[in-house]
């Protein structure tokens, strides 16, 4: 049997797939579980991928057949990496994301509406609470 084709690599493949997203969510991907089978071990990561991407955090692979899981993962980790990327945030938060650079300089980003932390330091909102046309003005 070819070297290539030795089931310890195509392991390490799986992880290695699943780490090169969860790394851009600040996570590792787990090793392989003693006596896990190949296809086991590609479901579990797909599930761990699945808790970073925001449309697929509840979904249940278990039931997913042979014919479908392939769409699904490549879905599930083109979401999650798309979340990565850019994330949303809900209106009035910040996140800061921490990223590595190619030279492992780490480095942030902030993602989000400016007016959450812009509000600190604006003035309190006015109201015209009405107008008085009684008053009359006059050039000078």
């Amino acid at each position: 049997m070819p070297e290539q084709y030795q089931p310890e690599h195509l392991y390490v493949a799986i992880q290695a797939e699943a780490h090169s997203i969860l790394s851009l969510h600040g996570r590792e991907a787990p090793p392989r579980l003693q006596g896990e089978t190949l296809e086991k071990y590609d479901r579990r990561m797909t599930d761990v991928v699945a808790q970073t991407s925001p449309k697929f955090k509840d979904l249940n692979l278990r039931g997913a057949t042979s014919d479908i899981y392939p769409v699904l993962k490549k879905q599930v980790y083109e979401d999650s990496r798309r979340e990565a990327l850019h994330p949303t945030v809900p209106d009035g938060e910040l996140r800061e994301v921490k990223r590595v650079d190619q030279s492992e300089r780490p480095y942030s980003e902030f993602y989000g509406s400016p007016k959450s932390w812009l509000d600190m330091f604006s003035q309190p909102k006015k109201r015209l609470a009405g107008i008085n046309a009684s008053l009359n003005f006059t050039k000078v």
